[in-house]
């Protein structure tokens, strides 16, 4: 495998995508940069189970077919979102509107990642994926940015959610997209769901603004 994979990749769609990585890289780091500050895990419990379980089966299993820099890259989110997944069995428990035990929410979170390695693999292996695990990237990534809506408008103090985490991750995702149009232009339900993941992105970041200008979004009493 060459470093870089210009076979089947253009320059320019694997440095966009390389720039994108490296927003994403900086969203995990800044994740974990918050745990440590608000003791808070800045990102939807399904969607951390879901990023761990596509990582190390992109890392490790299948491998992206990008070139040796992504495939090392990819390893880079594995490790970082090692961390996170420490730190949602350690904080995690703030997401839940009901108390759990500690020994009850690992039990969801390993059924939970469980479950995700099982559908990536799955689903990799019955071809509907790209080689580099595009489709089933998207699919997670649209699934974290519903969620990441939900968990902004049900939190009440806002405090541990960061803005940055969002605009990293909106502008890795875009960036990501714009690769994937020039490398995928005929995959349909691929661009789909770049767009879709777009919109949330948007949705989602646009929130912080609506917060700040209304600090709190209430709803009018029946």
């Amino acid at each position: 495998m060459e470093w870089l994979n210009l076979d089947k990749y253009s320059l320019t769609a694997l440095i966009i995508t390389l720039i994108g990585s490296i927003f994403w890289s900086l969203a995990y780091v800044n994740i974990l940069l918050n745990v440590k500050k608000y003791k808070y895990v800045d990102v939807p419990i399904l969607a951390i189970c879901a990023n761990i379980a596509w990582e190390f089966i992109w890392s490790f299993i299948f491998m992206p077919d990008l070139g040796y820099l992504f495939v090392w890259g990819f390893r880079v989110w594995f490790f970082l979102d090692v961390f996170i997944v420490i730190a949602l069995f350690k904080y995690g428990y703030k997401q839940f509107r009901f108390k759990l035990t500690f020994s009850q929410t690992s039990m969801v979170y390993i059924f939970m990642i469980v479950s995700w390695f099982v559908i990536f693999i799955t689903f990799t292996k019955a071809g509907f994926d790209t080689g580099s695990g595009a489709v089933g990237a998207y699919m997670d990534n649209i699934m974290m940015s519903g969620l990441y809506i939900t968990l902004k408008l049900n939190d009440k103090k806002n405090k541990g959610i960061s803005f940055y985490t969002g605009l990293y991750k909106f502008v890795g995702t875009a960036l990501i997209s714009v690769a994937v149009v020039i490398t995928f232009p005929q995959r349909y339900f691929l661009l789909s769901l770049c767009v879709i993941a777009f919109i949330l992105d948007v949705w989602y970041v646009s929130l912080f603004d609506i917060f700040k200008r209304n600090k709190t979004i209430s709803h009018p009493k029946k």
